[in-house]
């Protein structure tokens, strides 16, 4: 477990890539750049175990928007499954993933958020940065660049310097430690390592949204922090029935004083809650199984 991990900028090691970008700059404020978009997914945090740790920047994203307990993440619960329904707006039974393998998704039918703002807004940067391959190897493939680290502290580095330097419009970051660490110590709030992992990640959290807020200073900001699955004992595959693994949170901030919907959440809500921030007219024929959280 990395206790405390030094947050720092390794200019030109990751580069990206700026002249490589497949629009000019001038295209990219033509598609609705005033509004950015960050999404930080924490792999494996269970709720009562993130209600518990010391989260001081989560907590005040919390307290600038909505913080949602208690949300469904529907049946397998593996990674997968969950990031599969955060980003594509759909249950398993119609994006087709139902364990750690994309074999069978149906993708081409419900893309994923990445596919779905490409086709709307073909210059946006969107750009993800993740710690583990799990949700990348299945999605994301419209991204204009993407990063697999293997370690948390790279990927929390790696997105403050994309960030800073390329100025993306839209980014998704993964860490997976909290997981790591719940595997190999079990996921319980009563486990001091399973809550120290959390709060280093919020300490992470708490890096890139200061590069976010730095790089966007008058730009609308939309960020989310959610989590694919909890965990009891030191697992959770096939937990269907076990509150603890299915309830997740999830966390959606603002800095224009938006409303957000009083309402119970499901995973599958992030999707269409993006959608509008974006003010991307709904098509009945995408048939999502969620509902803007945004009003």
């Amino acid at each position: 477990m990395k206790r405390s991990v030094a947050i720092f900028l390794t200019l030109g090691l990751f580069g990206c890539q700026q002249d490589k970008l497949p629009c000019p700059y001038e295209c990219t404020e033509a598609a609705n750049a005033s509004k950015k978009l960050l999404i930080i997914g924490l792999d494996g945090c269970r709720t009562d175990a993130f209600q518990i740790a010391s989260t001081p920047i989560m907590d005040s994203l919390a307290m600038a928007g909505r913080l949602y307990t208690h949300v469904n993440r529907g049946p397998h619960t593996v990674s997968a499954p969950g990031w599969a329904a955060l980003l594509t707006g759909v249950w398993s039974n119609k994006h087709g993933v139902t364990s750690n393998s994309y074999s069978e998704s149906n993708f081409e039918t419900y893309p994923d958020l990445f596919s779905r703002l490409k086709e709307q807004f073909p210059c946006k940067r969107m750009y993800y940065v993740n710690s583990h391959p799990i949700v990348s190897e299945g999605m994301l493939a419209a991204a204009d660049h993407g990063v697999v680290t293997g370690d948390d502290g790279e990927a929390t580095s790696d997105a403050i310097e994309q960030l800073m330097m390329c100025r993306p419009d839209i980014m998704f970051v993964h860490l997976n430690d909290i997981d790591h660490e719940g595997h190999d110590t079990d996921f319980d709030p009563d486990n001091e390592k399973y809550l120290a992992e959390i709060e280093d990640c919020d300490r992470q959290i708490g890096a890139m949204i200061r590069a976010f807020k730095e790089t966007f200073p008058t730009q609308e900001h939309l960020v989310f922090i959610t989590t694919d699955h909890g965990g009891e004992g030191g697992g959770h595959s096939n937990r269907d029935d076990d509150p603890n693994v299915t309830h997740v949170f999830m966390i959606g901030s603002t800095n224009t004083g938006v409303i957000w919907q009083d309402t119970v959440a499901e995973q599958v809500d992030l999707y269409p809650s993006v959608l509008r921030f974006f003010e991307v007219p709904f098509d009945s024929t995408w048939a999502l199984d969620g509902k803007p959280l945004l009003q």
